[in-house]
């Protein structure tokens, strides 16, 4: 395996266990109060889940049908992955509570080999990763990843389609 992919596996899995070490201070955009407690309920269950995303929505990233939905990804609560016969799969991640940081990591090249570039009109801050096919986004704090690595087509549709994607989870999520 190259060095850079050990790093970028590295450092998903750093994020991975922040993200979940965050517990109940975590909230997204439109979550509530238990009540008597005052601590944030986070909506339960990945994008997939709360059908923030669609099959449909991941077959027309993909350009194939959908065959499986593993909801969640194994070894990530928060991840979903679709597949399609023959295709890599499209990785979906929702994480309250990071969104900024993370967006930050990647556009400061703290993450990985390769840095994210300023992708506007995404949330309130995206950055882009055109080598990994990769979206990080944030709205509220937020996070919305999508990984098409591997996914053919061009990149700038990719792009665009992914960009439409998370800025859909994000309204349907506040």
């Amino acid at each position: 395996m190259h060095t850079w992919r050990i790093t970028v596996l590295v450092v998903i899995a750093v994020a991975n266990v922040t993200a979940c070490s965050k517990g109940a201070s975590q909230t997204v955009a439109g979550s509530s109060t238990k009540p008597g407690t005052g601590a944030p309920q986070v909506p339960a269950g990945t994008a997939c889940e709360r059908k923030l995303v669609t099959e449909a929505d991941a077959s027309a990233i993909l350009g194939a049908p959908i065959w499986k939905v593993r909801d969640p990804n194994p070894g990530d609560p928060q991840s979903c992955d679709f597949e399609a016969r023959g295709y890599p799969p499209l990785t979906v991640t929702l994480r309250p509570g990071v969104g900024d940081e993370t967006v930050e990591a990647w556009l400061s090249g703290k993450v990985g080999p390769v840095p994210g570039t300023a992708l506007p009109g995404v949330g309130e801050r995206a950055a882009w990763v055109a080598k990994f096919r990769r979206l990080i986004a944030t709205k509220n704090n937020l996070l919305c990843d999508i990984s098409a690595q591997g996914i053919g087509g061009s990149v700038d549709a990719i792009q665009k389609k992914v960009a439409a994607l998370c800025n859909k989870i994000f309204a349907a999520a506040s």
